[in-house]
């Protein structure tokens, strides 16, 4: 009798409990797709805990930035002084391309509110959380249903995130950038390639407006915001961060070895692991958040200008121009300076006066060019 019930009873299904080891090893050992949603979100908030995605990458804040996504050679350069440096920050590559492919070949002069990605903060980072909380509250179901493995490995997670962005907040990788007494302007660029010029200021506004939580007395340094200082620690301070670290680190490892001992009994925390990659993927494909703006389009007569024209509507519309800038963009194989010294008797008597540029293969156009520059009025549009 014992026999029989033996052999009608259904099947355990080590196949089944092999699938759900596999699928599970799987989700936490993939690569992790860079997306930037790390810099992006924390460059607002540091300490703000990522959700649990596949891969479980969670320790890697830095320099998840995809490299496609850079502008090759992107220059910053200080138009009074001539200063000019490679951008390191991720937020100017974006704005750089953002504000290429919306006006194309021309000048635009973009007035900061804020140096940063979304300083305010907004929905992606409130989706973050929400995102972050709905684990953590399936890690406490889980527990409730006595699957105690499931629960303990997704609550676990969510607090080493956790402690991973205040590790973040805590001992940030770079310095804020400086505050300085007064707004300078400076362009972004390619070097000789630029075929867009952006030329940028920082303009927090006053306290009564409408960007009030991130407006400040004294202006950002944007060379700083741009190439921003990394923090050197010293100390017991040095010796506090790098016993973090290396605690997060070999939590990390330790969070992944659990999921390969101990075996899995359902596909609950790889489907909260896709709903982690998801949601992030959402985010990053509906917003760019670029910093808050006002957008100066300075309009340009022909359909793809000149370096010269670039350079000329630059200079005229910020009022400042230096040896630096003009040759950061158009070298001077002949050491006089010329296009400069052209520019400057521009900006100074107008084109008529100052006759026509230097040798150019467009000479003719950016001379006509200038002329017309004389009696347009800028138009400036807030955006």
């Amino acid at each position: 009798m014992s026999s029989t019930s033996q052999d009608n009873s259904t099947p355990q299904g080590p196949a089944t409990n092999n699938l759900t080891n596999y699928v599970e090893l799987l989700s936490t050992c993939l690569p992790n797709r860079d997306t930037g949603m790390k810099h992006i979100l924390r460059s607002t908030y540091p300490n703000l805990p990522m959700p649990l995605v596949l891969g479980l990458d969670f320790l890697n804040s830095e320099n998840d930035y995809p490299e496609d996504l850079k502008i090759p050679n992107l220059l910053l350069t200080d138009i009074k002084s001539g200063a000019t440096r490679a951008v390191v920050a991720p937020w100017m590559h974006a704005l750089y391309q953002e504000s290429k492919d919306r006006n194309g070949y021309c000048v635009s002069l973009v007035q900061l509110k804020e140096a940063q990605f979304g300083a305010a903060g907004g929905w992606p980072h409130l989706a973050a959380v929400c995102i972050l909380l709905t684990q953590f509250f399936f890690g406490l179901y889980a527990l409730v249903i006595r699957r105690v493995r499931d629960g303990c490995l997704l609550i676990s997670g969510v607090i080493l995130n956790l402690f991973d962005g205040l590790s973040s907040a805590k001992y940030p990788k770079y310095l804020p950038p400086r505050r300085v007494e007064n707004a300078r302007f400076y362009a972004l660029h390619t070097g000789m390639a630029t075929v867009h010029l952006l030329v940028l200021a920082h303009d927090p506004g006053t306290e009564d407006g409408p960007y009030r939580m991130v407006s400040s007395k004294r202006h950002i340094n944007l060379e700083d915001a741009a190439v921003p200082w990394k923090r050197k620690a010293s100390g017991g301070s040095r010796v506090r961060e790098h016993i973090l670290r290396r605690t997060l680190w070999l939590a990390q490892w330790g969070y992944r070895l659990a999921f390969a001992l101990a075996p899995s009994d359902g596909f609950l925390i790889p489907t909260l692991l896709l709903l982690g990659t998801m949601g992030m993927e959402v985010i990053k494909s509906s917003t760019k958040a670029l910093p808050k703006k006002s957008s100066y389009n300075i309009p340009t007569p022909e359909h793809r200008p000149s370096i010269i024209n670039l350079l000329t509507v630059a200079c005229k519309a910020t009022g400042e121009i230096s040896v630096g800038f003009i040759e950061s963009i158009l070298p001077d194989p002949t050491g006089k300076h010329e296009v400069y010294n052209w520019i400057s008797g521009v900006m100074r008597e107008g084109a008529l006066t100052t006759g026509l540029p230097p040798a150019h293969e467009s000479a003719g156009v950016v001379w006509s060019t200038a002329a017309r520059l004389q009696t347009v009025k800028v138009l400036i549009c807030c955006v």
